[in-house]
């Protein structure tokens, strides 16, 4: 998923560029409201497909955290990839970029470990 995002910005990016800004700056709230409605509606489809295809979901809340992930990685990509942003440290190539907002989606979802994981962890951290 997060490769046919970057990818879709990639080879439409003369068209998504200017369109994205559009939404971000046009006036009419109703506007954009109307296209907060159409990602809203986007990311509600996408949800049932990532629920049903990634292992190992363990967040409390999957349906937020899949909705959460799928936004954040869109917006990690859009600012790298739409906008060349310059703020980004380390600079990345376009596998690198993929391969660690994919590792970021899959640790997000993974959840956060609980307290025995956690001390398992820790443990395991001291004795190496």
């Amino acid at each position: 998923m997060v490769r046919g995002i970057a990818e879709g910005y990639r080879r439409h990016k003369d068209l998504l560029r200017p369109l994205a800004l559009y939404v971000r700056t046009h006036p009419d709230r109703a506007f954009r409201g109307r296209a907060r409605k159409l990602n809203a509606a986007v990311f509600a489809d996408l949800r049932p497909l990532l629920m049903n295809t990634q292992p190992g979901i363990r967040h409390p809340q999957p349906e937020i955290a899949v909705t959460f992930a799928v936004s954040a990685i869109a917006a990690v990509l859009q600012e790298q990839i739409l906008f060349d942003d310059v703020t980004s440290l380390p600079p990345l190539g376009d596998h690198e970029l993929i391969c660690e907002a994919a590792r970021m989606m899959r640790s997000y979802l993974a959840g956060c470990p609980s307290k025995t994981d956690a001390a398992t962890l820790e443990s395991s951290n001291v004795s190496s």
